[in-house]
């Protein structure tokens, strides 16, 4: 589970939901490939609990983690073929 924040924008006079993924340094696995990460929760229930600070958080560490060849154009906004998430040859 990614650790997200959501609220209500308002929009032209709308109120609309609103949320976004929170991202952090990236563990030693990522860090060859990008600057960030999203925060991958270890514990989804403390998360939630409201009296939990950040400091509180824990993410999953990097033995949690794989990292494998998937084809560039996961890249892109505009692909939307679920062929593009396949592993790569």
């Amino acid at each position: 589970m990614f650790a997200g924040i959501w609220d209500y924008s308002d929009v032209k006079g709308e109120a609309v939901p609103s949320f976004a993924i929170l991202t952090d340094e990236p563990n030693e696995l990522v860090a060859p490939y990008h600057d960030r990460m999203p925060v991958v929760l270890g514990d989804a229930e403390r998360w939630l609990d409201l009296d939990t600070t950040l400091d509180d958080v824990e993410a999953l560490g990097p033995e949690r983690f794989a990292v494998r060849a998937v084809n560039p154009a996961v890249n892109k906004v505009a692909e939307k073929s679920i062929d593009a998430i396949e592993r790569a040859a």
